[in-house]
């Protein structure tokens, strides 16, 4: 549990937030396959998959990471200001790529190329994300005793 609270610790959350990350890296690579092959039917068709998948995804880590991380973390430790930064960027990311699902699903006249240009654009924003958040904040994700005995530690105690 976080301390303070009932929010428990999931020891599989961060390897369901991993794959999370690959399906909707999947699902970025097959709408992208499927427009450069020409069939723009089959790239737009997945925009609603990718839209609910990233708010799965979204609302799971604001449930169960963001806020486990709020009540593990102390007030004076700096990785809440990195919690407090990538909650307000994931929020940013899925609104980006919410805008983007939605313009394509009532304009798809737009042309290929535009919308290949745009793909790519949401799928940089989302792979620059994921891997901030897979480098920098699911390593802070640590049962409520280790996160505690490691902080208190000091820095020659390693």
């Amino acid at each position: 549990m976080a301390p303070g609270t009932n929010i428990a610790y999931h020891p599989e959350l961060i390897e369901q937030l991993r794959r999370d990350h690959l399906s909707l890296l999947g699902l970025l690579a097959s709408m992208e396959e499927a427009s450069l092959a020409g069939d723009m039917p089959a790239a737009l068709s997945q925009l609603h998959t990718l839209k609910r998948e990233l708010q799965a995804h979204v609302l799971l880590e604001k449930v169960r990471l963001y806020v486990y991380l709020d009540h593990q973390l102390s007030t004076n430790d700096p990785s809440r200001a990195l919690v407090k930064q990538m909650r307000h960027r994931i929020s940013a990311v899925a609104n980006t790529v919410g805008a983007f699902v939605d313009h394509y699903r009532t304009s798809a006249h737009e042309s290929a190329l535009t919308f290949m240009g745009e793909l790519e654009s949401i799928a940089q924003l989302l792979v620059s994300h994921i891997q901030e958040e897979e480098d920098l904040l699911y390593p802070l994700y640590r049962p409520a005793q280790e996160a505690t005995t490691v902080s208190r530690q000091s820095p020659s105690a390693g």
